[in-house]
C-alpha cells in the first residue's frame, strides 16, 4: 500500500498533513518495539493507524508515545474533511476518556475543548453524519428494546464508569449542559445543570412549544358546550 498517494486523496494539503506526517517518519526511524513490561528497556507504546481504519481499512501501523498519539489525532481533525473529519472528531473526543486496557486517561485544555466541540457540532449534523437519513424500522427498534431489557451492568464495567466520572462536573453556557473537568471550563460557561435559567432561544423554544398544546386543546374542544354555557362571569 503506497501510503503517501492514498494519502494525497483523503487528506487536505495544509500544515496540520505536514506536522502528522513528520511525527510519523519521526516515530518509523527510531524503529520502536514493543517489549514485556518486566523488560529493562521498557517504554510504553501505543499502536497508531497511520491512515485511520474508520477511513479505509488497512494494516499500516506505527508506534506512538501517549503524547505523540494524541497530537497525531488532534491534527487528524484538521487535516480531514466531511465525513471522514466527523469520525477523526468523534475519535479525538475518544481520548477525553478512559483507556480500558491500561487506564491513561488524557484531558483536553479549555481552548482546545472548545475548539473540538463547535467542529464536532458543525460536522455531526446534516449530509455530514453518518446516521443521515437512515430510519429504523419497527423490527429494529423491537430487537434493541428486548437486547437490553433486563440486562445489568457487571462490576468491572461500574468501576471503569467510575473512574470516568471521577472529578466531572456539570456546567452550562445557557443552552447546553457539559458534564466536564473543571479544566475544560470556557469563559462562557457556568456551574450547574440547566434547571432554573434558560436562555432566550430556550424560552422561545418552550414558548413556541407550549402555544402548539394549547392550539391542539382548543381544537379538540370546538363545538363542545363550555362548562359556563359562555355565560361571563361576574
Amino acid at each position: 500500500m503506497n501510503i503517501e498517494e492514498i494519502s494525497q486523496t483523503i487528506f487536505l494539503n495544509n500544515k496540520y498533513s505536514n506536522w502528522y506526517f513528520k511525527i510519523i517518519e519521526n516515530a518509523k526511524a527510531v524503529r520502536r518495539h514493543k517489549l514485556p513490561k518486566n523488560d529493562p528497556g521498557y517504554q510504553y507504546y501505543e499502536e497508531h493507524h497511520i491512515i485511520p481504519k474508520s477511513i479505509l481499512k488497512n494494516n499500516e501501523t506505527v508506534l506512538l508515545t501517549s503524547r505523540e498519539h494524541y497530537l497525531c489525532h488532534a491534527l487528524l481533525c484538521k487535516m480531514t474533511y466531511g465525513k471522514n473529519k466527523y469520525k477523526m472528531l468523534n475519535a479525538f473526543h475518544a481520548f477525553d476518556m478512559v483507556n480500558n486496557k491500561n487506564h491513561h486517561q488524557r484531558k483536553f485544555n479549555s481552548r482546545l475543548f472548545e475548539y473540538f466541540r463547535i467542529e464536532w457540532a458543525k460536522n455531526s449534523c446534516g449530509e455530514n453524519n453518518p446516521n443521515y437519513g437512515n430510519k429504523w424500522s419497527q423490527e429494529q427498534k423491537e430487537h434493541l428494546r428486548n437486547f437490553r431489557t433486563g440486562k445489568k451492568a457487571n462490576e468491572k464495567t461500574k468501576q471503569i464508569w467510575s473512574i470516568q466520572r471521577t472529578g466531572r462536573r456539570w456546567f452550562n453556557d445557557g443552552v447546553n449542559e457539559f458534564f466536564i473537568f473543571e479544566s475544560e471550563k470556557t469563559d462562557k460557561m457556568f456551574e450547574g445543570r440547566l434547571t432554573i435559567f434558560f436562555s432566550e432561544e430556550i424560552n422561545n423554544r418552550r414558548s413556541e412549544t407550549l402555544k402548539n398544546i394549547y392550539k391542539q386543546k382548543q381544537h379538540h374542544r370546538k363545538g363542545k358546550i363550555p362548562w359556563n354555557k359562555g355565560l361571563k362571569l361576574k
